[in-house]
């Protein structure tokens, strides 16, 4: 797990809504931050998907930085 939130992952993009990506996109991946959600009790993280524009509503596969 820690791994995944270091520099020694190559598909770890920081910034103030760092996180994992994937080789498929060059930032940080929402499912990320669904599972931020579930695990992490940081209120900030809800916070970063209250203010998160959506696309059509929809959430997608990166997080525009």
């Amino acid at each position: 797990m820690r791994w995944l939130a270091s520099p020694a992952n190559p598909y770890f993009f920081p910034g103030p809504v760092g996180g994992p990506g994937s080789p498929h996109f060059p930032f940080p991946g929402v499912f990320d931050l669904a599972n931020r959600l579930l695990t992490d009790p940081d209120p900030g993280i809800l916070e970063v998907v209250r203010r998160a524009p959506l696309d059509g509503g929809l959430a997608c596969e990166s997080i525009d930085p």
